[in-house]
């Protein structure tokens, strides 16, 4: 192999490089919200979600290559942090609650801000698994793809997200009641 070849072989590997950083870059910047989201609805501390997801982005960037071709890098993501706490869990064989992020709702909703921390104070009375199911179909994520995620049977994701909504429902119609 001449040098001229050899120093374009890595020319063009410094600019796929390049091309990749910027992609998962962009990748991260769409997704890391969505995600964080997600996972807290776990009932893990947000520290250890954080750290979570920081790990599965770095292998998405490894395998970038891979990754990019899927339609919705964010489930892998989750399903990736999601295996990364639940391997944390088992080696500090300890459990984590969900912080309370707000003491108690708020008597009215006159803003998108209120609404969302209803919203979230909502969730955070769910059981974990049914805040995921419902937050990743708010997403626009169809049941095979929700159950893939969170490695949960489609007859398992139907039970949670009709369970959830239900619970949903009660709880609105008890702040509308005590309105």
């Amino acid at each position: 192999m001449s040098q001229s070849n050899h120093a374009a072989r890595w020319d063009e590997a410094g600019r796929l490089d390049a091309q990749y950083d910027a992609e998962c870059n962009a990748m991260i910047e769409d997704t890391y919200a969505r995600a964080e989201a997600v996972l807290r609805l776990g009932g893990d501390h947000s520290d250890l979600v954080r750290g979570a997801l920081h790990e599965a982005y770095l292998i998405a960037r490894r395998k970038w290559g891979q990754i990019r071709e899927f339609e919705a890098p964010l489930g892998w993501v989750i399903k990736t942090a999601h295996n990364v706490l639940r391997r944390e869990r088992a080696r500090t064989d300890r459990e984590t609650a969900l912080p309370d992020e707000i003491p108690g709702a708020p008597a009215t909703t006159t803003d998108s801000w209120e609404a969302e921390q209803l919203r979230r104070f909502w969730l955070a009375q769910l059981p974990p698994r049914q805040a995921q199911v419902f937050e990743l179909a708010e997403q626009g994520f169809s049941n095979p793809e929700i159950g893939r995620t969170l490695g949960l049977a489609d007859s398992s994701v139907r039970f949670y997200k009709s369970d959830a909504r239900r619970r949903l429902q009660e709880l609105a119609g008890a702040a509308d009641a005590t309105r």
